[in-house]
């Protein structure tokens, strides 16, 4: 006879539920009676934004208010009920009717039951949601949750229209149920039934930890056949699933307060709106900042102010410049900053020096840095496994023996092992032989990435060692420009040094925290898009304010940037500024944050140079700004010096190998 649960084995089951009640110690925090997911388990949720949603008094929130990628938990407790939405990001919208509690989580079920088509035929010819929208949830038993989740989804289409069945309106919709005894999950299965006119059928479940964080999210198409539940998305905006204040059992906002000032913030005077000063205030600028602007739209003028502002304001600046006119000009207005330039201003940043930490941790980032920067400069794809193998190896043996590889020492090795001369068997032991029988087109391809800093005599320099003391530089306040120009040195040479000095300058910071908690470091990063493929850019985003170490990131279009980079920086930045953008732009914000755009839309068309509409995050507390259209300040501070006595050789490196 078949169980109705398909449950493990009551031991196999008790030590799971050890591990996980582990897990749920190491990954969240609770926070004024709601759990928080801590920075470190953000990646239980794939790039998604949760947030517990408390309903502001008279507001009237929209289902499209979510986009069409988004997920409704409704968690049922002893005295009330607490509704929580995943999007991919935190939609600007959602803040005018909700304050949303960022990063509040449902408490872990170990049971629950997924809603499915009863036949695959059903799949496509009928409608799956909740009549009466979310008045399914107060029939619920206490301790238990509901889930209504829905996404449009590529593949759903694609299928539709091979089987010439169903409508391209359609989203992928997930119905879910969940609790910590059986009993309670066989009554939520039987009420939520009643609102379910479409034949179903359950899949009954345990969870871990993990796996009920990862079941909660908007459902994917899977990889074969069509029984999936789908809505249109007509459907889907009519139905009253979200809360509103007055409700039973859910608490709400009577008042919010406003923010004092909304146009004069503080002593960062950025241009005029309406006819009166805009001023933010630095701490404004600890969420990080984003711009996004055509050539010619005023964006490197606004750059140049703020530039300037935290340079007159006493903070630390680190500019990355892969053009260097910006850096230029700023170093000849600038008297006190240091201009560092690869042939003007010489100096020398070796991307495989080790973050001054423990030896054998510092072997693993160091190692594990090298492919990551590799990835994203030299193109490196997933499938070059030999060509990842040879870097590791070499790089891994070089640091194990307590010395410092460079791209060029790098290159002289390998090229040594390719032509099979006799190298020492203390370096590389038994994987020697290893190497010497991976086939020649692999080594080809290693040492084609690595010839140009090991036979150019400027990148060779420019890689050869660590002449930048970047402690020093921020313990004096320094303002220092980087000028990587890609017509000087090429763009690989110019993403790399880039992509090094963000993750230096990350663990710098990372290092000096404990000592150092008050202060904060300011990076300015034009043609952001370049380090995009840093895999650990995503953890920069999120996790470097609270080091003190603060992002400001431009580039010309949205197309530059990855969905899931864009949706990170959106997510990230507490301030966006955009200037004139595409047709293009305006398609890819309006689905990666429908509600943001529904905000701009109307002004951005017709942005003249020099202007840009202004989005700031609402503090805690605060109720959200609309968006602001603000004439930028331009940029005429006069030259203190000449370009010539802004370079130096204090910098300068010597041409040294591993």
């Amino acid at each position: 006879m078949r169980l109705p649960l398909p449950f493990r084995r009551k031991k196999d089951f008790e030590e799971s539920e050890i591990r996980s009640v582990y897990w749920v110690q190491k990954r969240l925090c609770e926070s004024d009676g709601s759990l928080i997911l801590l920075d470190t388990a953000r990646d239980l949720l794939n790039g998604y934004a949760i947030a517990r949603l408390i309903p502001r008094l008279n507001a009237q929130p929209k289902i499209s208010d979510l986009g069409n990628d988004f997920s409704l938990c409704y968690e049922v407790l002893e005295r009330e009920i607490r509704i929580f939405s995943i999007t991919p990001g935190f939609p600007e919208l959602l803040e005018q009717s909700y304050e949303l509690e960022r990063w509040a989580v449902p408490a872990w079920r170990k049971y629950g039951a997924f809603f499915i088509p009863r036949y695959e035929s059903n799949a496509l010819g009928c409608e799956y949601f909740l009549n009466r929208g979310i008045e399914a949830v107060f029939s619920l038993p206490k301790n238990s949750m509901l889930v209504f989740a829905a996404k449009a989804d590529q593949e759903l289409r694609k299928r539709i229209e091979k089987r010439k069945r169903g409508s391209n309106d359609l989203l992928l919709v997930k119905i879910a149920v969940y609790s910590d005894e059986k009993e309670s999950l066989e009554k939520c299965i039987g009420n939520v039934k009643k609102f379910l006119y479409a034949p179903v059928k359950v899949k009954r479940r345990s969870f871990s930890f993990e796996d009920f964080y990862s079941s909660i999210l908007p459902p994917r198409m899977p990889k074969f056949g069509v029984r999936v539940m789908s809505a249109s998305h007509k459907t889907i905006s009519a139905l009253p699933l979200l809360p509103t204040a007055g409700m039973p059992l859910i608490c709400y906002k009577r008042t919010a307060k406003m923010l004092a000032g909304d146009v004069n913030r503080g002593p960062i005077a950025l241009g005029r709106v309406e006819g009166k000063t805009f001023s933010l205030d630095v701490s404004d600028f600890f969420r990080h900042a984003y711009l996004i602007g055509q050539t010619g739209s005023g964006k490197t003028n606004l750059l140049k102010l703020l530039i300037k502002s935290f340079h007159n304001l006493g903070y630390p600046v680190i500019v990355i410049d892969p053009h260097g006119e910006m850096s230029e000009e700023i170093a000849c207005t600038l008297k006190d900053s240091v201009f560092l330039h690869p042939i003007l201003s010489p100096f020398s940043i070796n991307p495989l020096e080790l973050p001054a930490i423990d030896k054998n941790q510092g072997i693993l980032i160091g190692v594990d840095e090298l492919m990551n920067l590799f990835t994203n400069v030299f193109n490196l794809p997933e499938t070059a496994m030999n060509v990842r193998y040879i870097l590791q190896t070499v790089t891994r043996r070089i640091y194990e023996q307590g010395k410092i590889p460079t791209l060029a020492g790098l290159y002289r090795i390998i090229a040594e092992i390719y032509s099979n001369r006799k190298a020492k068997k203390d370096f590389l032991g038994d994987e020697e032989e290893i190497l010497k029988s991976l086939p020649e087109k692999s080594f080809i391809s290693t040492l084609s990435r690595l010839q140009s800093f090991a036979k150019d005599e400027i990148l060779r320099k420019l890689t050869s060692s660590t002449t930048v003391d970047l402690e020093r530089l921020i313990d004096e306040k320094r303002t220092v420009l980087f000028s990587l120009p890609q017509r000087h040195i090429g763009l690989t040479a110019s993403a790399l040094i880039a992509s090094t000095l963000l993750l230096k300058i990350y663990y710098t910071k990372l290092m000096r925290y404990d000592r150092k908690k008050e202060e904060h470091v300011f990076v300015v990063i034009d043609e952001f898009q370049n380090l995009q493929g840093l895999p650990i850019l995503s953890t920069i985003l999120s996790e470097a304010r609270k080091f003190g170490l603060h992002l400001i990131l431009a580039h010309q279009y949205a197309e530059q940037l990855s969905r899931e980079v864009l949706q990170a920086v959106m997510t990230n930045a507490g301030i966006k500024f955009i200037f004139s953008v595409s047709g293009r732009d305006a398609e890819i914000f309006a689905e990666i944050d429908p509600g943001f755009w529904k905000e701009i839309k109307s002004t951005i068309s017709s942005l003249p140079t020099g202007c840009c509409i202004v989005k700031l995050s609402a503090k805690s507390g605060d109720q959200s700004l609309p968006p602001i259209l603000l004439e930028v300040e331009e940029f005429r501070e006069k030259p203190v010096r000449s370009l010539k006595e802004a370079c130096t050789n204090d910098f300068r490196a010597s041409d040294a190998e591993c």
